[in-house]
């Protein structure tokens, strides 16, 4: 008796299933409803490069900015080339006149046509003149001979800076005739410069080499104004540091450009140290 009403209650439970069926009264599973605008996590976009203004010791206007990359691009500089020109262009458009960008390359690019190839397709696809670009080698880029990467860039138009005083290495950046061409002196070289008379005579020895050779000379990591005012009176090109400008990101980089004229940089006199 009690399986009889079990079957029957089966049966009367199928039945029901089944004419739902037939009347199309099947429902699908209930669906998660779709992520709204409001309702999707926020993130933070990833940082842009950082840049320091880099300044015509004499006058003051900028003459170049160099790129430094975020964490993330720190071993992809294809990446921040990328987006070094296209910041350059920004500041094009808004009338900011930046004549050239510098980037420091890695040994593995400074060293290997194969891997500065890339770059040169980078540069040409965003329609940048090849002779606004500056690439940097390392100080432990080795001898400037071993530099097929940057040479294959220089072929092409653009400048080249390099930190190394070896004789054999100036001559060979002074006969690859490269207008602009470089000697970075290290903020190592110029401290105390305008303090100390070993370390100004340090400083005019290696401004003279850059001048004996041809190229301009840039003064990385000048920290003070009267180190500026020293460094003009000895005849440097081009200076970078706090004492000019901090690193910045990309829209302080721009305000401080659009401000530039209203800020004094003109260099401090100072008296050269007694030999």
């Amino acid at each position: 008796m009690g399986r009889n009403r079990e079957r029957s209650a089966l049966l009367g439970f199928l039945s029901k299933i089944f004419a739902s069926l037939r009347a199309g009264g099947h429902s699908d599973p209930p669906r998660k409803p779709l992520a709204t605008a409001e309702s999707r996590p926020k993130t933070r976009p990833l940082p842009g490069p950082r840049f320091r203004v880099q300044l015509c010791c004499h006058t003051g206007a900028a003459v170049s900015v160099q790129a430094f990359a975020p964490g993330y691009l720190v071993n992809d500089t294809d990446g921040l080339l990328r987006l070094g020109l296209q910041q350059l262009k920004a500041w094009d458009a808004a009338g900011l006149h930046v004549p050239q960008l510098a980037i420091e390359l890695p040994t593995t690019i400074s060293r290997h046509k194969i891997m500065a190839d890339p770059l040169i397709w980078e540069i040409d696809r965003q329609s940048v003149a090849t002779n606004r670009l500056i690439f940097c080698a390392g100080s432990d880029a080795g001898r400037m001979d071993e530099q097929a990467g940057l040479a294959l860039l220089a072929q092409h138009g653009c400048s080249l800076e390099i930190s190394s005083t070896d004789p054999a290495d100036l001559r060979a950046l002074r006969d690859m005739r490269i207008v602009g061409a470089r000697l970075r002196i290290a903020e190592a070289e110029l401290r105390n410069c305008d303090r100390d008379a070993n370390s100004s005579a340090r400083a005019q020895s290696l401004l003279m080499l850059a001048d004996r050779y041809g190229l301009a000379s840039l003064a990385d990591g000048v920290s003070t104004p009267r180190q500026h005012g020293l460094l003009a009176q000895l005849g440097c090109s081009v200076v970078q540091g706090d004492a000019i400008a901090p690193l910045l990101d990309a829209d302080a980089t721009t305000y401080y450009l659009r401000n530039l004229t209203a800020i004094d940089m003109h260099p401090v006199a100072v008296p050269r140290s007694a030999a």
